[in-house]
């Protein structure tokens, strides 16, 4: 069953997605700045960090439902539709699987290029949680917020304004180049890139941004009770993750979007389990 295309509804081009993504870190540099201004130090604490994120990220996201999907509403714009139970365990065990390969990655891009004493003293500033309310917030931005602005956009309105005009690979493909840029440290673009695909493949699947979410916060659930629980304390050098682990969480991961891509094969015309596939180009029809 294919979505209706609305005649107000305005394809958007990959050029486009890119000046959107453009927007959302100029504006998101800008609430940092001011921040700054109104605070000394708040540019470099997480939670600000995450919030000023979120705002941009808020705006840019209205900005593209406003002009390309003028129409819809905020759930169908955002593609928030129901996912099966089953849908909801194998999306969160992605999430949870991919963190293994991403560490890994992490690990071998640090272990060639190790942070400098002073790149570990600001790690350790933006991730400084005192007290009990400082812990609530930080865990509520980066588990629950920061997940949600970044899908209503990458994987919301952006992956359906594409998908009038590319294929699904290609939409996935773009959403995880520009959900990769917007993480701005190079360090992190060889593990933020495996992640961003797993969760457009995820999107594209189910035709729901839920499934994406919820496999985003577990993937920031697990890492936030990490910092919280001091594992991750940006003392010195971390220790290189097995190469075993790394593997087996593609693994894992692969074993999750294999048996999601089944059922969704199986059950092509029951959306209300699964979801309504997104709106077909010429290039799927092959």
């Amino acid at each position: 069953m294919l979505d209706s295309i609305a005649a107000e509804d305005r394809s958007l081009s990959a050029i486009g997605a890119v000046g959107w993504v453009c927007l959302a870190v100029v504006l998101m540099m800008l609430s940092l700045d001011l921040s700054a201004a109104i605070r000394p130090g708040l540019s470099r604490n997480m939670v600000n960090i995450q919030l000023c994120a979120a705002l941009a990220f808020s705006c840019v996201t209205y900005g593209i439902a406003r002009f390309h999907l003028p129409l819809r509403s905020a759930i169908d714009a955002l593609a928030l539709r129901p996912i099966a139970p089953l849908v909801v365990a194998l999306a969160a065990a992605a999430g949870f699987t991919i963190l293994f390969a991403v560490s890994w990655l992490s690990s071998l891009v640090e272990q060639r290029w190790p942070y400098a004493p002073e790149e570990l003293a600001a790690l350790r500033s933006a991730y400084s949680v005192v007290g009990w309310k400082q812990r609530i917030a930080f865990a509520i931005v980066t588990t629950a917020l920061g997940p949600l602005v970044e899908e209503a956009l990458f994987r919301g309105v952006m992956f359906r304004g594409l998908r009038f005009s590319y294929s699904r690979v290609i939409t996935i493909a773009i959403t995880a180049a520009l959900f990769t840029l917007c993480h701005l440290s190079p360090r992190m673009f060889v593990h933020v890139l495996p992640a961003g695909l797993v969760l457009g493949t995820l999107r594209a699947m189910t035709g729901s941004m839920a499934a994406p979410l919820l496999a985003h916060m577990v993937f920031n659930g697990v890492s936030t009770f990490q910092v919280l629980a001091g594992t991750v304390a940006f003392e010195s050098q971390e220790s290189a993750t097995p190469a075993w682990q790394g593997l087996a969480g593609l693994a894992g991961t692969a074993v999750c979007l294999g048996w999601l891509h089944y059922l969704v094969s199986r059950t092509p015309r029951q959306p209300t389990n699964l979801s309504s596939l997104e709106p077909s180009s010429s290039r799927d029809n092959a």
